[in-house]
């Protein structure tokens, strides 16, 4: 385990390390509400999965069964996953509104994580430039670069009429469906019958 900082910690109890992880997170975030420090993004994901890992350590002290189902996959599940799921591949879009910003990704991580609901909602904006949409570009901002880098434009630009900038997703709608056809075909059956 580390630190938030990223720096090793010294070899724990379980309920040790845990509470070690909990007293710093305790303090980053009196120090970002009360001291008016703000985190950037990396920071705060960083400090997020360090609340994961403590959850993990809470709940394998008291089960004896170690981190929360689900917290954390391990490396070979996770690379079984994006394997299962990679195929067919589901084109997506992000562009900020003025387009100067502008990047071409995969949603099928999203579509393997999502529940049937997300998808119906993505299918009735007609798969793009709706809040629902949005929801995509979040989801995939860690786990891409490019939609990242999009997102951080978009959230720290200004229009040139000065209101703020936004950013608009688009997901291949006949892509999804194919996707879905392999990978949910009872989603993908509800949604070729509406």
């Amino acid at each position: 385990m580390t630190d938030l900082n990223g720096s090793p910690m010294p070899e724990q109890q379980p309920e040790r390390k845990a509470q070690d992880a909990m007293n710093q997170i305790s303090d980053i975030i009196v120090n970002h509400y009360e001291a008016g420090y703000k985190y950037k993004q990396k920071e705060l994901r960083r400090i997020l999965e360090s609340i994961v890992e403590v959850v993990g350590l809470f709940d394998g002290s008291k089960a004896g069964t170690g981190p929360v189902h689900g917290a954390r996959r391990s490396p070979e599940a996770e690379l079984e996953m994006r394997q299962r799921h990679s195929q067919p591949v589901v084109s997506a879009t992000i562009h900020s509104d003025d387009y100067h910003s502008v990047a071409a990704f995969h949603a099928n991580r999203w579509l393997s994580e999502a529940s049937d609901d997300e998808v119906k909602e993505l299918a009735a904006v007609n798969w793009g430039g709706d809040l629902e949409a949005d929801e995509v570009a979040y989801f995939m901002e860690p786990l891409d670069l490019a939609v990242e880098l999009v997102l951080d434009y978009s959230r720290t630009g200004m229009q040139l009429s000065g209101d703020p900038m936004g950013f608009e997703v688009y997901v291949d709608g006949a892509e999804t469906l194919a996707w879905l056809a392999v990978h949910r075909p009872g989603l993908f059956k509800e949604l070729s019958d509406a």
